[in-house]
């Protein structure tokens, strides 16, 4: 058989075209219904015959070609499509839920606001803070993350060379609302330089992180608070009273006498720990000096006691040879001292004199006054 419309064989019995999808043999008719008791069922009228059918192909992508991935787009319409769909079925109530389930899988690191303000809520100028005021830094910030994630809020001050001066780092919780840390700090010293003081919040939950900071300057005047001059004091009078308490040790190995310099430094650690101010700082370490001073004379006198001694006890040797020498002279020993040529002087002052219990010279000995028989 062929096919009238593109004249290809067809087989016996086919009632399309094999080739075109042309329909073959007898038009097909289609019957009207006819509404009941309404006369006579008209005739059947011929249908226009069906337009061939195209066969479908499906298009291959050649070999390598990237094979398409579904982008943002794909991913947003999709989104639309299920507001859509929610509106259609759920209404604004479905919606909302799946903006609040898109929402709470995102991760939030912002931070709103931080201010830096006193703690007495003063008036405080960022161009000219003062020493040794108790400061209050408040950040205020949003974080939010997925059960298991984490997250940080790291807080640091450097000094206007860039050296960190202090850093701390808090845990935050995740929430739906703003919630704000509170940090209060004092500045101490400053060499006339701007402070620059960071808020960095971090929240992180697998390979995803997100981060956010923000940051305040402000400037101190060059100097030194009172508290720090007060440490700084109460540091150098507890040294001296240190180096007090071994210079009297010192004496004490000695064989000198230190009581006295015991209690005093007693009583000056004493008002140590009672002191409030510089002043009495100052105090402390000016006694703790005294008593250094003192120990360093009185084994400075004790050197110089042991120094006479050797000399006089040098000198009698001497004068003991003076009178021998004498006796062998002139067959008698002198009736006193100035009958010696070169007698010499005791170093603390001290008189000599010489007992000869007979003639023989080996009895005489020789005594000072202050040192005595050496």
């Amino acid at each position: 058989m062929k096919c009238t419309n593109c004249g290809s064989d067809v087989p016996e019995g086919k009632k399309f075209c094999t080739g075109c999808g042309t329909p073959l043999g007898e038009p097909t008719t289609t019957m009207d219904q006819v509404p009941p008791d309404e006369g006579p069922v008209p005739q059947a009228q011929p249908t226009t015959p069906m337009p061939p059918v195209q066969p479908a192909v499906a298009t291959v992508p050649p070999v390598g070609a990237p094979t398409p991935k579904a982008g943002k787009k794909t991913a947003v319409i999709l989104v639309i499509a299920a507001l859509i769909a929610l509106l259609v079925v759920g209404g604004v109530v479905g919606a909302i839920i799946i903006v609040s389930v898109i929402n709470g899988n995102r991760l939030v690191a912002d931070v709103t606001k931080m201010e830096l303000k006193r703690s007495d809520n003063k008036s405080l100028n960022l161009k000219d803070v003062p020493l040794d005021t108790d400061l209050s830094l408040e950040v205020t910030y949003n974080a939010r993350f997925k059960e298991g994630g984490k997250g940080t809020l790291d807080i640091t001050l450097v000094d206007g060379k860039g050296a960190e001066v202090r850093s701390k780092s808090y845990s935050v919780k995740s929430g739906g609302a703003s919630q704000t840390k509170t940090e209060e700090y004092r500045m101490t010293m400053s060499e006339g330089e701007t402070f620059k003081v960071t808020a960095a919040l971090k929240v992180s939950k697998g390979d995803k992180k997100q981060s956010d900071e923000e940051s305040v300057e402000y400037y101190v005047a060059a100097g030194k608070g009172e508290e720090m001059q007060f440490s700084e004091a109460k540091d150098a009078a507890t040294k001296k009273l240190e180096d007090a308490t071994n210079a009297v040790k010192e004496l004490a190995s000695l064989g000198i006498d230190g009581t006295d310099l015991i209690n005093q430094l007693l009583d000056a650690t004493g008002k140590l720990k009672e002191a409030t101010t510089v002043a009495q700082a100052n105090a402390v370490a000016g006694t703790a000096d005294a008593v250094i001073a003192e120990c360093a004379n009185r084994k400075a006198a004790k050197q110089a006691a042991g120094q006479a001694i050797d000399t006089c006890r040098a000198n009698q040797a001497k004068i003991r040879q003076l009178i021998i020498s004498y006796y062998n002279a002139n067959g008698n020993l002198p009736n006193s001292m100035s009958d010696l040529a070169g007698l010499p002087s005791c170093p603390s002052g001290g008189h000599y004199t010489y007992n000869a219990p007979s003639t023989d010279p080996s009895t005489l000995s020789v005594s000072c006054s202050v040192h005595g028989s050496l």
